[in-house]
């Protein structure tokens, strides 16, 4: 049998590891580099991201009784966690204020929601990559609910303008539109079945 080391591994596999904790080692190196010298907040979160996963694994050795060339990876593990929950959490509000005034400036219900889908998308994102969540989950719902509002809103705006103008071909189309969104998952708030009762009764009088 093959003499063990003091970290309990044999020689072939204290070769394989010395070669991997290195390697882990110059990745968590320049990771940390490229984070510090970056001002661009996605390459700055990536960055990070690379030098936790580099710190997760060399702490997994440590819990294993197996030394590493970094002191405590454990303690600079959740430093590092805590140091890109704070950028996530900064980058998020940050980019909330962006978008909300872009919707506010965009003219159209469908490119309003288009932009805060596309920041939802974001934001779960952030949610999985961030170990104390804090409100990214719950931004991400009220972000989400913004977004079936605006097309919502605009979906019964249009049916009441076509009912006006007596084109109601159109608006049963828009009436039932605005029940496929009242149906979707994303439909929410104490008025939504008194809502849809409302909707369907236009709608049922439109095609009678």
């Amino acid at each position: 049998m093959s003499a063990l080391t003091t970290d309990g591994l044999c020689g072939n596999c204290e070769h394989l590891v010395s070669a991997e904790l290195e390697q882990r080692v110059r990745t968590l190196t320049q990771s940390e580099r490229g984070a510090a010298d970056t001002q661009n907040p996605s390459t700055k979160l990536d960055r990070m991201d690379l030098a936790v996963a580099q710190l997760e694994a060399l702490a997994t050795y440590e819990r294993k009784g197996i030394r590493t060339p970094v002191e405590s990876p454990e303690r600079r593990l959740k430093e590092a966690q805590r140091e890109r929950d704070a950028l996530l959490m900064r980058t998020a509000k940050e980019e909330l204020d962006a978008v909300m005034r872009a919707v506010r400036a965009e003219g159209e219900p469908e490119r309003k929601a288009k932009l805060l889908g596309d920041f939802r998308l974001r934001l779960k994102d952030y949610v999985t990559r961030a170990v104390s969540k804090g409100p990214l989950p719950a931004l991400e719902r009220k972000v989400r609910a913004a977004a079936w509002k605006v097309l919502l809103d605009a979906r019964i705006a249009a049916a009441h303008h076509a009912e006006k103008d007596g084109r109601g071909d159109d608006a049963a189309r828009a009436y039932r539109e605005a029940l496929t969104l009242l149906s979707s998952p994303e439909a929410g708030g104490p008025l939504l079945m008194e809502q849809r009762l409302r909707i369907q009764e236009r709608l049922e009088t439109l095609i009678s």
